[in-house]
């Protein structure tokens, strides 16, 4: 298995994942102005001046509300930097690739978009060394998940899809997208297709990802747990070769 059977293995899966080149070298991946299409070239609009506050329309009905969200993330995923939510992991990863299509995909492969390589923008981190990748903002992330702002400062804003956190929260990813999310997401996408899903407030979602919960994972030893089953393997006298650990001492 290559490196590129490697990510899209994490595309699958919806792992969160980055793929950044050294800011020394971002030019030598950009593309000669000739083949750049409009869309690439008048990109800097949206790092320049990008969307601020964005929500869909409250007073649209169910149908409406699809049409518009289909419409607007069509949009969004045609942009340059789009790539990125590819590489975002859960939820993200998983709309990205529903609604971005193979053509998403190719891009995401193809390696920094113009945002990286003519316009300098996106996201630079100075951890080891200087590197940069494409990045998205807050607001076209709310695109993506659908968000309908409050009519009123009494009510919440109401989402289409839950957010990452919410997934997280009842077990719906915890870094991989796994065969009962999936179900879970093509229940939900058909009841969105057929206009049967609405925007819900986090609270109306934690209602819901209750029904859907699954079984939690077991959650990882921390660096003391180690250290516990560590002494007691120690100082387990009695051969234990091709045996669960759970079966030789108690695991807190």
């Amino acid at each position: 298995m290559d490196l590129a059977d490697v990510l899209r293995r994490a595309v699958e899966r919806c792992m969160e994942f980055s793929v950044k080149i050294p800011v020394v070298e971002v030019t030598s991946f950009r593309p000669r102005r000739e083949d750049m299409t409009q869309m690439e070239l008048a990109a800097n609009i949206w790092y320049d001046s990008p969307d601020t506050d964005f929500t869909y329309d409250p007073r649209q009905d169910n149908f409406r509300l699809r049409t518009s969200y289909i419409s607007i993330v069509t949009g969004l995923l045609a942009r340059p930097h789009a790539r990125a939510f590819i590489f975002r992991g859960g939820i993200y990863t998983r709309l990205a690739r529903e609604f971005g299509g193979d053509n998403l995909l190719q891009r995401a492969f193809a390696g920094p978009s113009v945002q990286v390589t003519w316009h300098i923008r996106g996201r630079v981190s100075h951890a080891n060394s200087d590197t940069m990748d494409d990045a998205v903002s807050e607001p076209e992330e709310w695109m993506l998940l659908g968000r309908v702002k409050s009519a009123g400062k009494r009510t919440s804003d109401r989402w289409l899809w839950p957010s990452p956190k919410m997934m997280r929260d009842y077990w719906m990813w915890n870094g991989e997208w796994d065969d009962n999310t999936e179900r879970w997401f093509q229940r939900y996408l058909e009841h969105f297709r057929q206009g049967r899903a609405w925007p819900k407030t986090d609270g109306q979602w934690r209602q819901y990802l209750q029904h859907e919960q699954p079984t939690p994972y077991p959650l990882p030893l921390s660096t003391a747990g180690w250290m516990d089953l560590k002494e007691k393997l120690d100082h387990h006298d009695t051969p234990w070769k091709d045996k669960h650990v759970v079966d030789i001492v108690e695991i807190v």
